[in-house]
Order: C-alpha cells, then sequence, then structure tokens
C-alpha cells in the first residue's frame, strides 16, 4: 500500500491488459501513488519472460493478481474487484468488452462510481471500433509516420518511417492517465464514474496538432523534409568529426555568432550569405559547406561551444549516449529501483514527495489477499487454472 496522503493515495485502480498503453497509465498512477491491481494470466505477462528491462520499468509500484478471465467461474472474481475500485483500465475492443460483460454499461450498474479507462486502437465506438491495430499501424493511420523521413532523399517516393520506441502506445498511455485522473475530479462533483473512451489513433494526431491544424486550414498535406528550413529558422543536423550535430538556428540571432566561432570561413563572407533572411534560399549548397567546417570538431567541443555563444545545438545522441547526459545526471532523472533496475524516474519535478519508485511485483504475489480467498480457495482455484 503506498503510504497516506502521497499522490493519488486514495484510488484503487485495476489494470487488465497486457500492452504498453495500459500498462504506462497505470504505471503513471501507481508512481504518483495509486493502488494499481495488475490483473495478469496465471502464466504471467508474455513481458516477464521476453523483455524483463521493460516489464520491470512498467510495473513499478503494482501488485499482481492472477486470474483467467476465458474461465467461467472468473467473472465473480474480476467483479469483486471492480465493486470496490475506482479506475479499470482495459484494452478490449467494443465487441470483445461486451461479449465478455466488461462493457461500460454492465461495469456502470455494478460500480457506479467505477471510471472505465479503454484504450484500444480506434476508440469503443466509430466504423472502425472493431478493426484491428498496433503500435507501428497507430503511427501511420494518426497521420505522424508521414512526416518522419530523416536522411531521405526521395522524400515522395519513400516510404514513410514509423515513429520509434513505441511512441503512439505510450501517447495513448500517457493521454488515458491523464483522462482517467481528471474524471477523478468530475465524480468529486457529481459522484458518479464515467467511462473515458481512448483511441491510439486520436492519441497520435492530438500529439502532432501542428500538422493536423495546417491540414485542417489550409487543405493542403504538411510537406515531409530532411529538418526545417524556413526564412527566420533553420533546423538542420550535420556531421562532426564523430558523430553528428543538430542546430536550431534563428538566422538574424545566430548565423554571425555561428560562423565567428568556425572560425568565419572564406565562403561565408561571400556576398551571397550575407543577408541572414536569405540564407534559407541558399540552403541546398550551403549546408554542405557547413558540414565541411563542423566536421572537423568532436561533437561535445562544438556543442558545449556553440551553446556557449547562444547557439541551440545538441548532440545527436543514442540511448546510451543520453543515459551518459550530464543534465539528466544533475537533476537525478534516472533511479534504482528496489530491485536494482536502473531506469528513467520521474518526469516532473514536485515541490511536494508526489513520486515514488518501487519494485515490479512477483507474478500472482497479492492474489489471495486481493481476492480475499483462504488457503483453500486459492489452492483450489490454482488447481483449476483459474488463477
Amino acid at each position: 500500500m503506498p503510504p497516506p496522503g502521497i499522490g493519488l493515495s486514495d484510488l484503487t485502480v485495476i489494470q487488465l491488459g497486457q500492452g504498453i498503453p495500459s500498462a504506462y497509465c497505470a504505471k503513471l498512477l501507481a508512481d504518483l501513488g495509486a493502488t494499481v491491481l495488475y490483473v495478469e494470466p496465471p502464466n504471467g505477462d508474455p513481458l516477464r519472460r521476453t523483455n524483463h528491462a521493460l516489464f520491470g520499468y512498467l510495473n513499478t509500484n503494482k501488485q499482481s493478481v492472477t486470474l483467467d478471465i476465458t474461465k467461467p467461474k472468473s467473472g465473480s472474481l474480476l467483479l469483486k474487484l471492480l465493486r470496490r475500485a475506482d479506475v479499470f483500465i482495459t484494452e478490449h475492443q467494443s465487441r470483445e468488452a461486451r461479449r465478455l460483460q466488461l462493457h461500460y454499461t454492465a461495469l456502470h450498474k455494478a460500480n457506479p462510481r467505477l471510471i472505465v479507462t479503454s484504450i484500444t486502437p480506434f476508440g469503443q465506438r466509430g466504423p472502425h471500433a472493431n478493426w484491428k491495430a498496433n503500435d507501428f499501424i497507430a503511427t501511420h493511420i494518426g497521420g505522424v509516420a508521414y512526416g518522419n523521413a530523416p536522411w531521405v532523399a526521395d522524400l515522395e517516393n519513400h516510404p514513410s518511417l514509423t515513429a520509434p520506441a513505441q511512441i503512439a502506445s505510450f501517447y495513448a498511455g500517457l493521454t488515458a492517465a491523464t483522462a482517467a485522473i481528471a474524471a477523478t475530479f468530475a465524480r468529486r462533483q457529481n459522484g458518479y464514474g464515467q467511462q473515458v473512451d481512448i483511441s491510439m489513433q486520436e492519441a497520435v494526431a492530438s500529439n502532432m496538432r501542428h500538422d493536423v491544424a495546417t491540414a485542417l486550414w489550409t487543405g493542403q498535406t504538411p510537406v515531409r523534409q530532411i529538418g526545417y528550413v524556413a526564412p527566420t529558422t533553420i533546423n538542420t543536423q550535420q556531421p562532426t568529426a564523430d558523430g553528428f550535430i543538430a542546430f536550431m538556428l534563428r538566422t538574424e540571432r545566430n548565423w554571425a555568432p555561428l560562423m565567428e566561432l568556425l572560425g568565419n570561413p572564406e565562403w561565408s563572407k561571400a556576398p551571397l550569405f550575407q543577408n541572414p533572411r536569405e540564407l534559407s534560399t541558399h540552403w541546398d549548397g550551403l549546408k554542405d559547406l557547413l558540414g565541411q567546417e563542423t566536421r572537423k570538431w568532436p561533437t561535445q567541443k562544438l556543442y558545449e561551444s556553440a551553446q556557449a555563444k547562444g547557439v541551440s545545438a545538441a548532440p545527436i545522441a543514442t540511448v546510451a549516449d543520453a543515459s551518459k547526459n550530464t543534465q539528466f545526471l544533475g537533476r537525478n532523472f534516472f533511479v534504482e529501483s528496489p530491485s536494482g533496475l536502473r531506469q528513467p524516474g520521474a518526469p516532473v519535478k514536485f515541490g511536494e514527495p508526489l513520486w515514488r519508485i518501487g519494485p515490479a511485483p512477483a507474478l500472482g504475489a497479492h492474489t489471495q489477499a486481493a481476492l480475499g480467498l483462504s488457503k483453500r480457495e486459492h489452492a483450489q482455484l490454482r488447481r483449476e487454472g483459474i488463477v
């Protein structure tokens, strides 16, 4: 149990879903103090066997309850949990939810205060409500993948690239956690729970509002591009002696300091490059000249020297590089769980201690207590493969 008074310690959450969206949603609530019961099948979440580190990260501070929801006897046991819960996180699509009697109407009747947070590819309603998709599909149908084409020369004919690191799943989980917390505030006003219907497709689209707004207002598809080039701003990646560096150049403010740092190369003195507002016009040729200069510098030295002159720059870091970043380390962003797993910590620093770090649970460690079973009942249900 979380310490009383910490963050969301007054909430009990039931997680029924093994995907990243539901796991991340529940993790955020658990890390902020909620009591989260993760309902797993008796043989456990597959991540326990295939990706121990990811399982450990997604399931910090949770309790594990095993239950085979496909068995007839499991329904009453799950309902026992849901009757005293505040939030239920599920990934069942509309048709499957009705088959299992886990749709909102049935659950609201059993517990009118329950907030049912459904996270599915396309939401509980609409023509695609029961269509199948995963993170890869969601990034494409949500629109984010189309513009993702770094280092691609032929943008119109090259396939789009999916966003990395299960980003649609994490967007959906973050959206769901935020919405579930908002629903608890609404419940304080009216005393009732509600359905929180999360669509991965919409979660992706809502996090790329600029492109969506452009398409809606102008009717035009945003241009696929490498970096960003405009009259007053240039975003560019350039090679270095030992890697790559990214620059965000406000041309009227940053160009002269950058040229000074690079030793004012002869080509930079040409009349062609004297008006900062015209740099973008000549960018196709200019970017290669700039690359010839940045190649002479080690990445870290160029990064620190550019920042000292007020030029926005950063190394293009691998995940391993990022884990050693001095800013992360200086803010103690990475933490070690009680099980010894080093992982990202709280994404925000609170003035008061609202966030906590705890281990992921052992499989089924809380089943007997959570379901209120005697040792004999628990043993019998295990023999029957129900828990």
